[in-house]
């Protein structure tokens, strides 16, 4: 047959263009109770499909699709995907394999199983994906979908990967490998590994539904020799959860195990989220950090922002919304400090840094100062023979929102803390001395007129976050309309087949189709709703950043 003619016989749709040859010689004869009872020796299925230089053009596809070579055979137990040799635009397809039971699965709705190889030397996603029209809904209210996605229980399907080269979202990867399994109403993701972000990418997990009102997730990752610029710049959510590491250089170590039951819009139920995983980095380099600038104002001690940083190594665990860093161990020069606390998803922070800070970093003029007063006290009680030791514990807290936390210190404390016990005049002649170089804390001396420019930028940022959840809600609900616009297409075209069972599987595979369309169109506004909002809060940041406190 050549493919060409088929708009002869056939209505096509707009742009729709087909070309090459088809030669195929296939029979299907037999009882069904015969293929029930595997007595496939009773029922007669064999031929052979083969396309040849076809070509397939479409306006709902980015790129034409140019099949070389395409053979499936037929057979009572399977059907055989021999060969398949294709291209679009610059992506190149080479896949073969089985599906087995295709018969009982297309009669009586049995279990499809399925086993296939998947090659490729070049795969460009960005080039393929095609971003579609929004859809708009009627006026009527409507009511989203609460079901969550249910991975089929009668499929068994297994395919192995192996990508030379792939352009995903503008990353550059190579090397990708790894299995996924559709089975047990659960689809698996095995041995995933890539090279990818300078380094090496590993990935597992699962998304079981087993359980229909609640599935359940597990993900695991394996970064090996990862650039963490490259990490930052195509993961955002790092950045966000972590603004520092616009301002590291390096290469990073990384682990993560998770697990949780999943609402029906596939969120993570916090409650019952377990994930602990694992960060380091034989060598990383920081500079202007503004946390540790500003950790550099408060305790006066210098080039704490500017630093390398070696056999560099934490864990972390995931729970109540939080991103919990265990203790570890740095070094800032001859400082050295142990650190941990929280990331929140709601962007704060709560972090302490325990400094040991020798008595060499400590500021001169803060050491004269402190010497001075402690020769004055060894004078007036000679037997105390008090001397400024040669270490001194620094306690700094950094807490609140995490764009611009709150800093504080017990440098002064530490200091006084450290010279011994003087009486009560030798102690304020101390605090006066290195007041105005060991200052603990940011707000101190703020007066009534601060207090007041405070309010106002309270009020500022709580203007503008009911204008971003009012935008949120909006964009939820226009949203939900469109799931549900969808679901109601979808269940029209079912509805429509009837009982034919191939008009119904035909419709089936429309009503997914439509389903996921509207679900992509929903995501788009969710997004864009999302963005509005967080553009007015940064807005709304800036104005507020602008009104100075007075020291």
């Amino acid at each position: 047959m050549d493919l060409s003619t088929l708009k002869n016989y056939i209505p096509m749709e707009e742009g729709e263009e087909y070309s090459g040859i088809m030669d195929a010689d296939v029979t299907l004869k037999g009882r069904v109770s015969a293929l029930e009872n595997e007595q496939y020796d009773q029922f007669k299925a064999e031929g052979e499909v083969v396309l040849s230089k076809m070509n397939y053009t479409s306006k709902d596809l980015p790129k034409p699709v140019n099949i070389e070579r395409m053979k499936l055979t037929f057979s009572p137990e399977n059907l055989s995907l021999n060969e398949l040799n294709a291209t679009m635009g610059k992506s190149d397809f080479n896949m073969a394999g089985t599906i087995d039971n295709y018969l009982g699965y297309a009669l009586k709705d049995e279990d499809l199983k399925g086993n296939f190889t998947f090659k490729s030397n070049y795969l460009d996603i960005d080039e393929l994906y095609v971003y579609e029209e929004e859809q708009t809904t009627s006026s009527s209210d409507t009511v989203a979908s609460s079901e969550p996605i249910l991975v089929p229980g009668n499929i068994d399907f297994n395919l192995n990967s192996d990508i030379k080269h792939l352009k995903y979202d503008g990353m550059d990867i190579r090397d990708l490998r790894g299995n996924i399994q559709i089975k047990d109403e659960t689809a698996s993701m095995n041995n995933v590994s890539m090279k990818t972000l300078g380094g090496t990418v590993g990935l597992s997990g699962s998304y079981n539904t087993q359980n229909h009102l609640k599935p359940k997730m597990d993900f695991a990752y394996s970064l090996k020799e990862v650039d963490i610029h490259q990490l930052a710049e195509y993961f955002p959510t790092t950045e966000k959860l972590a603004p520092i590491i616009k301002k590291v250089n390096g290469k990073l170590n990384s682990d993560l195990k998770m697990t949780s039951e999943l609402e029906p819009d596939l969120d993570p139920i916090l409650t019952s989220l377990t994930s602990v995983g694992s960060i380091a980095s034989n060598k990383i380099t920081i500079a202007g950090v503004d946390v540790l600038e500003k950790v550099e104002k408060i305790t006066m001690l210098k080039g704490i922002s500017n630093q390398t940083i070696k056999d560099f190594k934490t864990k972390f665990k995931v729970e109540d919304g939080k991103v919990n860093t265990y203790p570890f161990n740095v070094n800032f020069g001859k400082i050295k400090a142990k650190v941990h606390g929280y990331t929140s998803i709601d962007q704060k922070v709560d972090y302490t840094m325990n400094l040991n800070v020798p008595k060499s970093e400590i500021p001169e003029k803060m050491i004269k100062e402190v010497e001075k007063l402690l020769a004055k006290a060894n004078n007036i009680v000679p037997n105390l023979k008090m001397e400024l030791p040669d270490y001194i514990p620094v306690k700094v807290k950094i807490l609140g929102d995490l764009m611009n936390p709150k800093i504080t210190s017990d440098f002064k404390e530490s200091l006084l803390k450290a010279t011994g016990n003087l009486k009560e005049n030798i102690k304020d002649a101390i605090t006066n001395a290195v007041k105005d170089t060991v200052n603990a804390t940011i707000d101190e001396g703020i007066d009534k007129a601060n207090e007041e420019i405070e309010k106002q930028k309270q009020k500022i940022m709580e203007e503008a976050q009911k204008q971003a959840d009012q935008i949120i809600a909006e964009a939820k609900k226009a949203a939900d309309k469109v799931r549900a616009e969808g679901d109601k297409q979808a269940e029209a075209l079912i509805k429509e087949a009837g009982s034919n069972p191939i008009k119904k599987r035909l419709a089936e595979e429309g009503a997914k189709k439509i389903r996921a369309n509207a679900e992509k169109n929903a995501k788009r506004i969710e997004d864009e709703g999302q963005k509005k909002a967080d553009d007015i809060m940064r807005k709304a940041q800036e104005k507020a950043d602008k009104i100075q406190i007075q020291h």
